[in-house]
């Protein structure tokens, strides 16, 4: 069987979403794939973008490798101690990178969504996104709010409070642009920099960004809405010292800004994908070119409508 997840982006609410708020989450076009099959006498890895050597086991204990490692804490979720057969599988996130630079887009809850899907498939296990969460957060060491689980999963734009999903619609007149920095950026880095951020100051700041991203929720939002949000995110990033917006975000937030249009890091920030929004798509289009004239790259992605897809391998 083939099994595919989207990536993801967080339009509002990073940050915001460890204290109980809602984010709105988007999935894009940009899949994990997983190939599994069955083997009469050895188990077999290969991973492309996620990169691992080829491994080949005679045993049906899962090898100690850092990609591996996935499928034991999956298996150990689903009350597993071995594989359920020896397996054949192919792993590709590739599209999560740029010349080699992970992109920030989701690709380990995204693969980790893949691989779940296709051991209940090959176990007759009934699939729970919420279990699928469980193995994914064990095996990053029990953090994250799971908001990019959640998109793999169910794919579209959500609203993601506190593990409670639910779909939402796109502006029918915002249109974006996603951008890549050139940097790679490690969320548990800057999550746990958020978290070790003791000053009184932390919790007003929090409140007002979480009062703006529940505001985008109450009506269509508009982008004065989103600006507003942006700014609270910035005065977050000012008071803790996040380095949420690098210079490369605040390179691309001043050519935005020269166009009348809203631009904000997504997710941790730190480096990693920004998104650029405007009401004019003719403002987008010089956006773009302003960016890449600076050096960054504008992404090809479009909205993933659905989410996990598993399909039989006709081969």
């Amino acid at each position: 069987m083939i099994i595919t997840a989207p990536g993801k982006v967080v339009v509002w609410g990073e940050y915001a979403v460890l204290t109980g708020a809602p984010a709105a989450v988007m999935a894009i076009d940009r899949y994990a794939y997983c190939e599994l099959s069955t083997s009469a006498n050895f188990s077999s890895f290969t991973a492309h973008g996620f990169l691992t050597p080829g491994l080949h086991s005679p045993d049906r204990a899962v090898p100690t490798t850092p990609v591996t490692s996935l499928f034991a804490a999956i298996l150990k979720e689903m009350g597993h101690t071995k594989l359920p057969s020896h397996l054949d599988c192919a792993m590709d996130t590739s599209a999560f990178y740029s010349s080699g630079t992970k992109m920030g887009l989701g690709s380990s809850a995204a693969l980790s969504c893949a691989i779940y899907a296709g051991l209940c498939g090959i176990l007759e296990h009934e699939p729970n996104w919420q279990e699928a969460l469980r193995a994914h957060r064990a095996w990053q060491g029990g953090g994250g709010s799971g908001l990019d689980v959640a998109a793999s999963w169910h794919g579209g734009v959500i609203r993601y409070q506190q593990e409670s999903v639910a779909q939402t619609l796109w502006p029918e007149n915002w249109h974006c642009s996603i951008v890549f920095t050139g940097s790679s950026a490690s969320t548990p880095t800057q999550v746990a920099k958020f978290s070790a951020w003791g000053d009184s100051e932390k919790s007003s700041r929090l409140d007002a960004l979480a009062q703006a991203s529940e505001n985008l929720f109450q009506q269509n939002p508009d982008l004065d809405d989103l600006r507003h949000y942006t700014s609270r995110l910035r005065e977050l990033d000012r008071a803790g010292d996040l380095n949420i917006f690098t210079q490369e975000h605040e390179r691309l937030a001043t050519i935005a800004g020269d166009l009348d249009m809203v631009y904000k890091p997504c997710g941790a920030g730190g480096g990693d994908i920004g998104i650029a929004i405007t009401e004019n798509p003719q403002l987008l289009q010089k956006f773009c070119t302003q960016a890449a004239l600076a050096g960054f790259t504008a992404l090809d992605t479009e909205i993933a409508a659905h989410g996990i897809q598993t399909r039989e391998n006709a081969d």
